[in-house]
């Protein structure tokens, strides 16, 4: 999401839960772990977006993916903390990506993989863990929603990663 106008933005968002819903709906790893790719685009979004902005946009694509899986608000309360997070795990993370604290994007080509990285399972940690600690609904599953969490970060980490690593050499390569 390289300085786009709020149309590819929004553009950007309806991909990514389509492809949520058409790709990744039933598939599973291990029967354990699954991919919510569709935080991607709140991660990608830039850095000095209003957090007023950022909270009401999570509400909005965590809401509507509730509504096609048939959930109650548990994406939406996902994706609300990982826009609360967001702001400060990018102020922990700008200064020591680039030098500075002037990163507009916050993306794999910009501040480096480790960086991203960082950034990224964070804040998958943290959305996949409040979704997991919701949907097991007693404290004796506590164990298998951790687990899961853990599984489901890092195959959405790899996903992410993934593709952010072609579309930046796809780019470079025109």
């Amino acid at each position: 999401m390289n300085n786009k106008s709020p149309i590819t933005q929004i553009l950007a968002f309806v991909l990514y839960v389509l492809v949520q819903l058409v790709f990744f709906r039933d598939v599973w790893v291990f029967n354990k772990a699954y991919c919510w790719i569709y935080v991607t685009p709140l991660l990608l979004l830039p850095t000095y977006t209003k957090d007023y902005i950022l909270l009401f946009v999570a509400f909005i694509l965590g809401l509507s993916v509730d509504v096609m899986y048939d959930k109650v608000g548990v994406n939406a309360a996902a994706c609300v903390l990982l826009a609360y997070l967001r702001p400060m795990v990018l102020k922990m993370l700008a200064g020591q990506s680039t030098g500075n604290d002037e990163v507009k994007e916050f993306n794999l080509k910009n501040v480096g993989f480790q960086s991203f990285s960082v950034y990224i399972l964070i804040l998958l940690f943290s959305h996949h863990l409040l979704l997991n600690l919701i949907n097991a609904a007693s404290s004796e599953f506590i164990w298998r929603a951790f687990v899961k969490t853990i599984l489901s970060v890092v195959f959405t980490y790899v996903i992410i990663v993934s593709t952010q690593m072609l579309y930046y050499t796809r780019r470079s390569s025109r």
